[in-house]
């Protein structure tokens, strides 16, 4: 039986173009740790990178809802040789309720955008 994190273990002789890569984007689908994707906010893509941040639903009671920073990479080497994808989130920020994590996922996607906006590549 297929697993929703079988984009995990996809392997390639050589870096896979993050345009090409297939991993969890939509919302309703679940991010490796767990957490449900309720919207995401792409900041920047490169050739083999995907930086963004994303506002989640978790199981936790207390503060359900959480923005994490999400990176995605498809250039990571293995030691048996060539390369996968690597999902991670970082840097959280929890909320108890939606209202006020939509206005804090909101903030949180203009102030990085802010920041952004005087580098050019």
């Amino acid at each position: 039986m297929p697993s929703e994190f079988d984009y995990l273990n996809q392997r390639w002789k050589q870096p896979c173009r993050i345009s090409r890569a297939a991993f969890p984007k939509k919302p309703g689908e679940k991010l490796p740790n767990g957490g449900i994707l309720l919207a995401e906010t792409v900041l920047r893509t490169f050739d083999y990178r995907w930086d963004s941040i994303v506002l989640c639903i978790t199981n936790t009671v207390y503060r359900p809802f959480v923005s994490w920073h999400r990176l995605v990479t498809t250039d990571s080497p293995l030691a048996t040789g060539g390369f996968t994808i690597v999902d991670t989130c970082s840097w959280g920020e929890q909320y108890a309720n939606i209202e006020e994590a939509v206005t804090g996922f909101n903030d949180r996607v203009a102030d990085k955008l802010h920041v952004l906006e005087g580098y050019s590549l």
